[in-house]
C-alpha cells in the first residue's frame, strides 16, 4: 500500500513538473489545423502566407488553462470559449473534430 501512494505521488510529482506550457498548447493547434488545409487545399505557397497572418491571430484565441496535473486548451472565437484539447506529461493532444466544429460554427 505504502508502494502505491509513493508511486502515485511520484507520478503527481511528474505530471506537475512537465505540464506543457500555452506555447505548446498554440503549436499543437496550429499543427493541426496546418495540416487540415493541406489536406484540403494544394498551394503550399498559401499556407505559408496565411500561418504569417494565422500566428497573430492564434496568440489571441489560443489560451492553456492549467489544472496542475493537465492543462486545457481553449479556443475563443466571437465571444464563445471551447475546449479543443488537453495537455499532460509534456504533450498537448488536440481534438481534430472540436477544431472542425469551431470552425463550422465561424
Amino acid at each position: 500500500m505504502k508502494k502505491l501512494l509513493i508511486a502515485l505521488i511520484l507520478l503527481a510529482i511528474i505530471a506537475v513538473v512537465t505540464n506543457p506550457d500555452e506555447q505548446k498548447h498554440k503549436d499543437a493547434v496550429k499543427r493541426e489545423l496546418k495540416a487540415e488545409l493541406q489536406k484540403n487545399n494544394t498551394l503550399e505557397g498559401l499556407i505559408t502566407d496565411e500561418f504569417k497572418l494565422g500566428d497573430m491571430v492564434l496568440n489571441k484565441v489560443v489560451t492553456r488553462e492549467n489544472k496542475h496535473l493537465y492543462s486545457v486548451t481553449k479556443i475563443k472565437v466571437m465571444g464563445v470559449e471551447k475546449e479543443v484539447g488537453y495537455g499532460f506529461l509534456g504533450f498537448v493532444l488536440i481534438n481534430r473534430d472540436a477544431l472542425k466544429t469551431q470552425k463550422q460554427k465561424d
